[in-house]
C-alpha cells in the first residue's frame, strides 16, 4: 500500500539524509551501510513494531521490497482489529488476558518486546483514545473484548496511571480486578492545569526524545496532539480513591536529575491499596524495556502476573512473597512503602 511505502521511504530519508530515493533503489546502493542499517531497524520497528527483523532487511535491501514485507506482516495498523480501535493484539496466548496500557506517546507499541517474553498470556496493548471520557470508552473495549472473569492491567509510566483510573471504572460497574502492575509509574496527588501551548510544546519535546521514529512519522502534528491530549487528561485528575485489589510496583532505579514535582509520589501508590509491593528494577525510567533491559524487566513481571492472575506463570511462584526471580527484592506495605536497595 502506498501509505506504508511513504512511510518507509520517509525513514530512508531521515537515516540516509537525502530524499532521492524510487521503489527499486537499494538501501546500499545509496549509501547505506551496516551501522545505517541497525538505525533503520530501529525505526521501522518504532513506525512498524514487531514486524520486522534486521535479518529481513539485508534479503529485502530495497524500498519498495520492505515496504511490501511489513505490508504482508502488518494488513491492520499496530496489529489493532481496525485503524480506530485502541485495543491492539500484541500476541501470546494462555488462560489469562493481560491488557497493557500506553505509556506517554498514547501507543502501546512499546510493549512488543515485553509481550513475546512473557508465558501464558494473550497480550493487548491498549492505546489511549482521544476524545471525552477515555476511562469509559476503554473500560467499554475491555468489558467486549473480556466479558467474564477479573481483569489484570498493566501499564508503563502514564500507562499506570491511566490503567488505574480503568480499573476504578470496571470496579465501579461490578468487574472484578485481579491487580495492577506498574512500570515505575508515579501517583498523581493534586491537580494540574497548563496553558495547551505548554502542553503541545512539551509534547513535542517529548516525543523528539524519546521516539526514535517521530523525525520520520508520517503525521507529527497528530502525534503531538495525542500526546498532549494524554498528559491534560492525566493532570486534570487526582488519585485518591483506595482500591481492594493489589498493586505491583517494577521500581527503576534512581534518576541522575533527582524527583520530580511533589505532585508526584512513586511510593504513594501504596496508601492506596491493603497489598502493595516494589520489586526492584535494573535500569532507569526510559530503560525498562530497552533491548537491554527488557529480559529482566519481563522476568519481573512474569513473577508479578504468577501471584495475581490465572495465567502460567513461568519461571516465577504463584506465591510472590517466596521463590522470587534471582535478584528480585519485594516490599510489603499496606499504607506506605520504603525505598528497595
Amino acid at each position: 500500500p502506498g501509505g506504508i511505502l511513504a512511510a518507509v521511504r520517509a525513514i530512508w530519508q531521515a537515516v540516509l539524509g537525502h530524499r532521492d530515493l524510487e521503489p527499486g533503489t537499494n538501501f546500499f546502493d545509496a549509501g547505506g551501510n551496516s551501522l545505517l542499517l541497525v538505525q533503520l531497524h530501529t525505526l521501522l520497528g518504532a513506525r512498524f513494531p514487531g514486524v520486522i527483523q534486521l535479518s529481513d532487511l539485508f534479503a529485502a535491501a530495497t524500498l519498495q521490497a520492505q515496504a511490501r514485507l511489513i505490508a504482508a506482516r502488518a494488513p491492520a495498523p499496530a496489529g489493532a482489529l481496525d485503524p480506530k480501535d485502541p485495543l491492539v493484539a500484541l500476541g501470546g496466548t494462555g488462560p489469562g488476558n493481560l491488557f497493557c496500557f500506553a505509556p506517554g506517546t498514547g501507543s502501546s507499541g512499546l510493549y512488543y518486546p515485553l509481550a513475546r517474553r512473557l508465558f501464558g498470556w494473550a497480550v493487548y496493548g491498549v492505546e489511549f483514545p482521544e476524545g471525552p471520557r477515555p476511562a469509559e470508552v476503554l473500560a467499554d473495549r475491555l468489558e467486549l473484548a473480556q466479558p467474564n472473569g477479573p481483569f489484570l492491567l498493566l501499564g508503563y509510566s502514564s500507562g499506570g496511571n491511566l490503567a488505574y483510573e480503568v480499573a476504578l471504572e470496571l470496579g465501579d460497574r461490578g468487574r472484578a480486578v485481579a491487580g495492577l502492575v506498574l512500570l515505575d509509574s508515579w501517583r498523581r496527588l493534586e491537580p494540574h492545569a497548563a496553558p495547551e501551548t505548554a502542553y503541545r510544546a512539551e509534547a513535542g519535546a517529548f516525543l523528539g526524545a524519546v521516539d526514535p521514529g517521530f523525525a520520520a512519522h508520517p503525521d507529527p502534528e497528530a502525534a503531538i496532539r495525542r500526546v498532549a491530549a494524554y498528559d491534560r487528561h492525566l493532570d486534570s485528575r487526582r488519585e485518591d480513591r483506595p482500591v481492594p485489589w493489589p498493586i505491583r510496583l517494577i521500581q527503576a532505579e534512581p534518576e541522575a536529575s533527582g524527583s520530580p514535582p511533589p505532585r508526584f509520589s512513586r511510593e504513594g501508590w501504596g496508601e492506596l491499596s491493603p497489598d502493595f509491593r516494589i520489586l526492584q528494577g535494573s535500569g532507569r525510567h526510559l530503560q525498562l524495556l530497552d533491548p537491554l533491559r527488557v529480559d529482566g524487566t519481563a522476568e519481573l513481571v512474569q513473577a508479578a502476573l504468577g501471584a495475581l492472575g490465572p495465567g502460567n506463570p513461568g519461571p516465577a511462584s504463584r506465591n510472590s512473597t517466596q521463590a522470587a526471580p534471582a535478584g528480585v527484592h519485594f516490599c510489603h506495605s499496606t499504607s506506605s512503602a520504603r525505598e528497595i536497595s
